[in-house]
């Protein structure tokens, strides 16, 4: 069994039901199905079999999804690339993977136009997918050349099933293999996890390039409705809320950032009646603050996730009844069926709930492993147990509260200081301040020094030097900023998340 059995199973109970809908095209599961098929027929045309990787570096589309698919009904491997990455980052990837066939949006000419110059002597075909009408594209064509009907081919649960990029927070993005078990485990996991249903309508707002794929087959899963939002709807709140409105979005998905930039919104605008019954968020922490403001807003259930791509996403879950009480809102939840977890020291040993250490996990859904990176695949995974490399503890009730990533740590002046605590205190001057994240520098006297780049409220008059006063009062001098910067928003990875090796950059 592989992810081709969700769209298989579906399209045989609900042929006619809606499967996907991008601004006004929409596609039943018959249909859907039927395109997956010339897909895959096409991909065998051009010699693409069992093991071979696909790559995708498009935006959200429809023609996204019937190329995983028809990845996955000749067991080739799905090969998920960020849209938003360089030429020549691009290449690297594809060429780590042994892709021979890379699709990308229309949109991207330059970007195809480098990749046939690099990468076309390496036996790479590009192949562009229409975004823009006014360009030229050639999927239509290709996948033309396919047959409606198409023989699948068969997928053992330890073959890779896709392959994800990390977002790089850590460093240079790595390559994820997942096995054909890992996704169809997960999956079923987070639809009896998140209470998915069969009349579910699911808007899809961050690209399907990152874990958010698994939200993406749980809704296939189940026989509902995938609703893909319009990249502009990003950058346009006023859009997204009525897009979610017009569709009747039942479930949407989204990151703290966003969660953050639709709340001021409709904090000053007011919001319209909507039909949502669940925001499920994840990616990054949300401070409490922001999910009592998002409580007041959105009359819904609240469901978070904490995991990575490693783990194919979540392996904690913070369930709607656990946000009806307060003290629960700053975990991230308790581990899901099938996930072991534990709290670990610098030794390995297990440390008693309350105490900070090294989150460790151990579950059906973890990765094979690193894409062409054995040794790394060692250092993290020791007698099966994922090593994080995030910090946190454990409460006496089993839920998980996040620190930080060990990575993030700021020594200075031999004192070990976690951003996310600072991060937290100075979230407490709410409205004043929207948004914060918080870094460190390399310092010739500290080591490192501490620095944070700040989001106010609009005609907010607070000042960096109230912001370092309220650290040193509520967390003590050494916690303090020594430099802050205030931004009219704080820069993202292509995940959402937020960069903190941006936010250094400031300070260079």
């Amino acid at each position: 069994m592989n992810l081709k059995d969700f769209l298989v199973n579906s399209a045989r109970l609900f042929p006619q039901k809606t499967a996907l809908i991008y601004r006004d095209r929409h596609l039943s599961y018959s249909e859907l199905y039927s395109n997956a098929c010339r897909c895959a027929s096409a991909l065998r045309k051009l010699g693409i079999g069992k093991g071979e990787c696909v790559c995708i570096a498009a935006r959200n589309c429809v023609e996204y999804l019937e190329i995983i698919f028809g990845c996955s009904m000749i067991a080739a491997i799905p090969c998920l690339i960020n849209w938003r990455l360089s030429s020549e980052v691009t290449a690297d990837m594809a060429d780590e993977a042994g892709a021979k066939v890379l699709f990308l949006s229309n949109t991207e000419k330059d970007k195809a136009d480098y990749l046939r110059e690099n990468c076309g002597g390496k036996g790479l075909r590009i192949i562009s997918i229409l975004e823009d009408p006014q360009a030229p594209a050639d999927y239509d064509s290709f996948r033309g050349t396919g047959s409606p009907e198409v023989d699948f081919e068969e997928a053992l649960d330890g073959d890779t099933g896709m392959i994800l990029f990390t977002s790089g927070t850590t460093g240079r993005a790595k390559g994820v293999l997942i096995s054909n078990k890992a996704l169809i485990t997960q999956v079923y996991n987070t639809v009896v996890c998140a209470r998915w249903s069969h009349d579910e309508r699911f808007m899809c707002v961050s690209p399907i390039c990152h874990s958010i794929s698994l939200s993406v087959m749980a809704c296939f899963c189940v026989g509902g409705t995938l609703i893909l939002c319009p990249l502009e709807c990003l950058r346009n709140c006023g859009r997204l809320l009525k897009v979610m409105e017009e569709e009747y979005a039942t479930r949407v998905t989204l990151v703290p950032t966003v969660i953050e930039r639709l709340v001021s919104y409709a904090e000053v605008h007011g919001i319209s009646d909507h039909t949502l019954r669940i925001i499920s968020y994840g990616a990054s922490p949300m401070n409490t603050s922001l999910m009592k403001r998002c409580q007041k807003i959105f009359d819904c259930k609240f469901h978070q996730g904490y995991g990575m791509t490693e783990t194919y996403g979540t392996v904690t879950a913070l369930l709607p009844e656990d946000h009806q009480r307060e003290h629960l809102l700053g975990s991230v939840g308790r581990p899901m069926v099938g996930v072991s977890l534990r709290i670990v020291d610098d030794k390995g040993k297990e440390v008693p709930a309350g105490r900070i250490g090294e989150i460790v996990i151990k579950a059906e859904t973890l990765m094979k492993g690193y894409l062409g990176m054995p040794e790394l695949t060692k250092q993290v995974i020791v007698d099966g147990w994922y090593h994080s490399g995030d910090i946190g503890y454990m409460s006496e009730e089993g839920y998980l509260y996040l620190t930080d990533r060990k990575s993030s740590m700021i020594i200075t002046g031999g004192e070990n200081v976690f951003p996310a605590e600072i991060e937290k205190c100075i979230m407490t001057m709410y409205p004043e301040v929207r948004e914060v994240s918080v870094a460190g520098v390399p310092d010739p006297v500290w080591g490192e020094i501490i620095v944070a780049a700040v989001v106010k409220k609009p005609g907010s008059q607070i000042s960096d030097k109230d912001i370092m006063e309220h650290c040193r009062k509520h967390l003590g001098s050494f916690k303090k900023p020594k430099k802050i910067v205030f931004l009219d928003a704080l820069p993202l990875t292509g995940s959402g998340k937020v960069s903190r090796e941006k936010i250094k950059e400031l300070f260079k």
